[in-house]
């Protein structure tokens, strides 16, 4: 029996209904999941990532540039790789964040290396001008970085510690919340590692002068630079803002008075220690003046050996300087060459550099 044709049309009003809620809650979904990531990155929830211990893919990509880089030209520095695209709501989002804390913590070895998926050079050249990002962006048009950490969602982020290990990865848009409590840490674990490498490389203790010491710098874009040396450590070099630079690194000329304090300092503490002195701690300041025209060379150096122990002898620690200066330190003997230098030194009572009293201020004069 055929059924009347005000209920056949009644249902078939009904399913059009229907269709319509179903097409038009396919369209809105994605939406509501934007809507969402940006509700929780403006409450500042903090993103809980995924805890990860495994080597780092060897990724080697080009920049919107055409120069090529790599991830193990960041070994030493705290890497956050970010897998996003131009066309991503959330990758666009997160954008303004990541930049903000690249900017704040690029001078204790941060960088975000921020990989494109799909899209041309000109169209990323542009994102990256439009939105002002200073850290290095890199192309990959056959999605190698997705397939290497074996997620095709984005944004999806990885931190890589200095050493070339993943460490913590996110899929989702972070926050400067999660930035915050994941990333900073890691930050401040090994803040010292890569300067003190670098110390070690051109101490004076260390007989490097037999060898030859080959040093190159990668660049990554703008003026952000890494520097390595033969033996495989790094370090971050950038340049003032007003330079055109991030300030993301150290400038070359900080290494060289870094260096020169660095080599003497590790001189003065071995001799100091070799002869028994209840040494507590122990710092080396390096204040240098620099010509008013371009090349802008140093002119005249002071360094000062503050010295912290229980009674701590004056004479061995005159001694100690004069044998760094006229033996030991390779860089204080070629810099010495170029400027003049001061030798002041100061001695403390006490146990620690907290907690000290000043007894004794001295100057060693090298003879010529």
């Amino acid at each position: 029996m055929s059924e009347p044709p005000h209920r056949s049309r009644a249902s078939l009003f009904l399913i059009l209904i229907a269709a319509g809620v179903f097409f038009l809650g396919a369209a809105l979904f994605p939406l509501l999941l934007r809507g969402q990531d940006a509700a929780l990155n403006s409450a500042g929830i903090v993103l809980v990532p995924v805890v990860m211990n495994q080597a780092a893919p060897q990724l080697a990509l080009t920049g919107p540039s055409g120069s090529v880089a790599s991830l193990a030209d960041y070994r030493g520095r705290v890497v956050l790789v970010n897998n996003w695209a131009t066309w991503c709501p959330p990758c666009q989002a997160e954008m303004p964040d990541l930049q903000a804390y690249y900017q704040a913590h690029s001078a204790q070895g941060f960088v975000v290396v921020a990989i494109e998926s799909g899209d041309s050079a000109s169209n990323v050249a542009n994102f990256v001008r439009q939105h002002g990002l200073a850290f290095p962006v890199w192309l990959d048009p056959q999605a190698a970085a997705v397939q290497a950490f074996k997620n095709w969602d984005l944004p999806s982020s990885y931190l890589v510690d200095r050493q070339g290990n993943l460490r913590l990865s996110w899929t989702g848009p972070l926050n400067p919340a999660t930035l915050a409590k994941y990333v900073t840490p890691l930050l401040s674990e090994a803040a010292k590692k890569p300067l003190s490498i670098l110390l070690q490389a051109i101490s004076g203790i260390i007989d490097y002068r037999r060898k030859p010491m080959d040093a190159k710098v990668t660049w990554h874009n703008g003026l952000s630079f890494t520097g390595a040396a033969s033996t495989g450590f790094t370090v971050p070099l950038g340049a003032d803002p007003e330079v055109g630079g991030a300030n993301d690194g150290f400038r070359p000329l900080e290494l060289m008075a870094v260096s020169l304090a660095g080599c003497t300092a590790m001189d003065v503490v071995s001799i100091l220690t070799k002869k028994q002195l209840a040494v507590r701690a122990f710092e080396v300041q390096v204040r240098t003046e620099q010509a008013q025209e371009h090349p802008k060379v140093f002119t005249h150096a002071v360094i000062t050996y503050q010295v912290t122990g229980s009674a701590v002898d004056e004479t061995a620690v005159q001694r100690a300087i004069e044998l760094s200066a006229t033996k030991y330190c390779p860089a204080q003997a070629m810099l010495g060459k170029v400027f003049p230098m001061e030798l002041c030194y100061e001695i403390y009572e006490g146990e620690s550099a907290e907690s000290r009293t000043l007894v004794k201020i001295g100057t060693y004069t090298p003879q010529p």
